[in-house]
């Protein structure tokens, strides 16, 4: 059974390789056509290269003095600063909790031991 389902797969590679085979070029056809076009040199596109690497250049050194340029902060000092989420622990109610509560807290007596 296994040998059956082998020579079935050989068979179906041997046609898709002579299919393949069919549309492939001849070597010595294009041997002699890289051998002509390298005697007689293609006419090779240098203005075209040249104007894509200027604007690449161009568009980097402009990117590069637009991110270069500085721009000035605000001094603000120290003692000024204030944080941008404070007000974020004025809860209702915080302004009864100014001092600790003595008459909750056990009485001290002789110090710490």
């Amino acid at each position: 059974m296994m040998d059956d389902r082998d020579d079935r797969l050989k068979a179906r590679f041997a046609r898709l390789r002579a299919e393949e085979e069919s549309h492939a070029p001849e070597i010595d056809a294009t041997l002699a056509r890289a051998r002509r076009g390298a005697v007689r040199g293609r006419p090779r596109l240098v203005w075209p290269r040249l104007a894509a690497a200027a604007l690449v250049l161009a568009a980097a050194g402009g990117t590069w003095l637009a991110l270069r340029r500085e721009r000035p902060t605000p001094a603000v000092p120290v003692w000024a600063w204030r944080s941008p989420t404070e007000s974020l622990l004025d809860v209702p109610g915080m302004k009864q909790f100014t001092r600790m509560p003595t008459d909750l807290l056990p009485p001290v007596t002789g110090g710490i031991r």
